[in-house]
């Protein structure tokens, strides 16, 4: 995909119950290398969500005539510090989170599924 494309789509869960699930302008960067604090920062307000893939992979499959929706999973944030990140992902109270974070995303898919069919 080149740099500075726009590609859009219809997101099949942007009509999702979940208080969860939101949206916003993505941007796909060629390396997470340039996910920087500094790049960040010179970007506040433009995107909502950054990294290297969603935005080939939208391009690779609607360019090939199928449908294109996605869920990001949002595992880490530049945006401000938290308690709990991919550093510790494993520990404490975080795998039962995970947990349900999958039974929400599961439910979500089904949703979408049944509304669908």
């Amino acid at each position: 995909m080149p740099f500075g494309q726009t590609v859009q789509w219809v997101n099949l869960f942007s009509e999702s119950k979940a208080m969860n699930v939101i949206e916003g302008a993505h941007i796909t960067l060629p390396s997470v290398l340039q996910e920087t604090i500094t790049w960040r920062t010179s970007n506040i307000g433009k995107y909502a969500f950054v990294d290297p893939e969603i935005g080939n992979l939208a391009t690779g499959i609607l360019s090939n005539g199928a449908r294109f929706s996605y869920l990001h999973i949002v595992s880490d944030n530049l945006a401000r510090r938290f308690n709990e990140d991919l550093s510790n992902e494993r520990s404490g109270s975080i795998p039962q989170k995970r947990v349900k974070l999958y039974h929400l995303i599961k439910q979500i898919l089904q949703e979408r599924l049944q509304s669908t069919t």
